[in-house]
């Protein structure tokens, strides 16, 4: 899921720590995980950005995502492989 590479690409960002910090603790207070954990996740990371609510694609139009972080890089490497 693109959800999931998004969150790898961000996973040592101090944001991601408080991220997983809220759902444990909704978790403690009882509240059920959400059924896809991946977007929950990846929503609740946009919404601390200057313009929450954005998309995924509105986010990475505006620069939300590290490009240059690792976890992209097999993407990058299959984009370039097709494109020959």
């Amino acid at each position: 899921m693109l959800e999931d590479l998004c969150l790898r690409a961000v996973a040592e960002t101090p944001a991601m720590l408080c991220i997983i910090r809220y759902f444990e603790c909704l978790g403690r207070q009882g509240f059920p995980e959400p059924g896809n954990l991946s977007k929950a996740k990846t929503q609740v990371f946009l919404v601390a950005k200057p313009e929450a609510g954005l998309r995924l694609g509105e986010a990475a139009q505006r620069g939300f995502w590290p490009w240059d972080a690792p976890a992209f890089d097999p993407l990058k490497s299959f984009l370039r492989g097709i494109a020959r």
